[in-house]
């Protein structure tokens, strides 16, 4: 499969039709299947990567700085931020998870040393922390960084394991599965153990805990993210109200950190964030150079780096509100009324998805009226005795209606066109908050080993750029993804389709293979 260059990616996917059959698929005459722009921070990064002039920021003490922006641009939430669940007046002017629920609910602070792994500390951090909340103080479980920094575990991922990430890659490692083996087939990812792969800070380091026959049973998977707007109010209902951390991205420059008050002041900041972290709490009262009002953050440098020589830190600093570009990348876990936020590994759990990177971009048609779409994944049970538990995807839009159907037929229409029938059930329901989620969804009979069955959900979103963009995608973006589409590595193949009828057809966009993030999971019950 050709790859196409960072550089260049927008223009071939704007510019360039589906490559299969329009006629059938679903499609209008005269639309054009596109790729929404990228987020122009990733763009702006990978064109350093790929020129070989991109060096990655270091603190004083040598701490390489690890957060790098994703492609898909979801700036689009502040302009369309959910609507607060508790009135601003309501929220208190004080509030801390190492203290208000009676007991700490934040895990111990770690050291990152010298590589650019601060984003899968804040986010392990996060998932350590619902996992305490949802056991209402249970004693603190310890993943592994090292283990979803790994380049074997991070696969399809491009960047190395000290080159940073973000909370999209944290996503993709904690519902993703491994590469396939022949014999075994794809085996779950997942947080493990921090005993079982203990962390290592080298960038040369090589993990041999990824492999097959190697790699521990992960400890905790997830079931759902949601993403925050960048914006005070919101931020803070979020946290309160779901009673949760907040992984969040800014920008940092140790010229604006004082060690003594323990604050980073950066006001006016236009730098693109750099450092992912994780939000405890707030202090309205929290005083700094500008006012008061900070947030209470969780950093990753050692339980005692923030403070002096004479009054060492706990690891922890201050960062004043709509400062220092705080927010760029608000992501929190949750479950679902019927569902923690994690999950306990289940050998008999099996997925099947073609989406490995998960969440790369999103997709339309050109259209400016239309602002639905379509995406479908068509999978064959591999054992006896599967039951369908859980139909799941991305929602890239807050409050986003979806439609979720199963079929029992598949037909093969022609070459990359399929056509569903057999409809066995339907189930709908609304998406509070952009980001991944897994809808509990049954059928009254298990399926049929090597039955190919058909799932479809309809996706919606908001205008963007003159245009509608409603269908999530993973497709390989050099230096980003390497290629996972027909290499033989997933258990199902994944099609779209624009309007309301017709045919799913596959995703092909300037010679490159765009993949709907539609997944579905299965178990066998005991």
């Amino acid at each position: 499969m050709r790859k196409i260059h960072a550089l260049s990616v927008v223009a071939a996917f704007i510019l360039t039709p589906l490559l299969l059959l329009m006629v059938g698929v679903g499609y209008t005459s005269g639309e054009v299947l596109e790729v929404a722009p990228l987020n122009p921070d990733f763009e702006e990064v990978s064109i350093e990567m790929a020129q070989g002039t991109y060096r990655a920021a270091v603190t004083e003490e040598g701490r390489r700085l690890g957060y790098l922006p994703p492609p898909v641009d979801l700036r689009f939430l502040e302009q369309h931020p959910m609507a607060l669940r508790i009135a601003p007046q309501a929220v208190p002017t004080a509030w801390d998870l190492r203290s208000v629920l009676g007991y700490n609910a934040i895990t111990p602070v770690k050291d990152q040393g010298s590589c650019g792994s601060c984003w899968a500390f804040g986010n392990l951090g996060a998932v350590e922390s619902k996992y305490k909340i949802e056991t209402a103080g249970h004693p603190n479980l310890d993943l592994s960084e090292n283990n979803m920094i790994s380049d074997e575990c991070k696969w399809p991922f491009a960047w190395k394991r000290c080159d940073g990430g973000n909370t999209n890659l944290a996503t993709a490692y904690l519902t993703m599965v491994l590469k396939k083996s022949p014999s075994t087939g794809p085996r779950q990812k997942g947080a493990v153990l921090e005993s079982a792969d203990p962390y290592n800070s080298s960038s040369i380091f090589v993990d041999t805990k990824c492999g097959w026959g190697s790699r521990p049973n992960p400890s905790r998977r997830i079931n759902g993210t949601r993403w925050v707007a960048k914006n005070t109010a919101t931020m803070k209902d979020a946290m309160y109200s779901r009673t949760t951390p907040l992984v969040t991205a800014f920008h940092w420059d140790g010229s604006f950190y004082n060690s003594t008050t323990r604050v980073y002041y950066h006001p006016g900041c236009t730098h693109s964030s750099n450092h992912e972290v994780l939000i405890v709490g707030w202090d309205n009262n929290k005083a700094h150079p500008g006012g008061q009002g900070c947030w209470i953050v969780k950093n990753s440098w050692g339980a005692t780096w923030g403070g002096t020589a004479t009054n060492p830190g706990d690891g922890y600093f201050y960062i004043p509100y709509d400062t220092g570009n705080v927010g760029s990348d608000n992501m929190y876990y949750r479950g679902s009324p019927w569902a923690a936020a994690t999950r306990a590994y289940n050998s008999a759990e099996y997925f099947y998805m073609e989406d490995l990177p998960g969440l790369v971009s999103v997709i339309g048609w050109g259209s400016t009226t239309n602002p639905y779409g379509y995406g479908a994944t068509v999978f064959a049970p591999g054992n006896t005795g599967e039951k369908l538990v859980a139909v799941e995807f991305f929602s890239v839009m807050n409050n986003m209606p979806y439609e979720i159907k199963v079929y029992g037929t598949v037909t093969d229409v022609s070459p990359g066109v399929v056509a569903f029938s057999n409809l066995l059930t339907t189930k709908t329901g609304t998406c509070e908050e952009a980001g991944y989620y897994s809808i509990p969804v049954s059928l009254t009979s298990l399926l049929t080993k090597g039955q190919r069955y058909g799932v479809q959900v309809k996706f919606k979103t908001t205008l963007s750029g003159g245009k509608y963009y409603p269908v999530p995608v993973a497709y390989e973006l050099a230096g980003y993804t390497y290629n996972f589409v027909g290499s033989g590595l997933t258990n199902s193949t994944s099609y779209a389709r624009s309007g309301d009828t017709g045919n799913f057809g596959r995703v092909v966009i300037g010679g490159t293979t765009s993949v709907p993030c539609v997944r579905v999971r299965t178990n066998i019950p005991l």
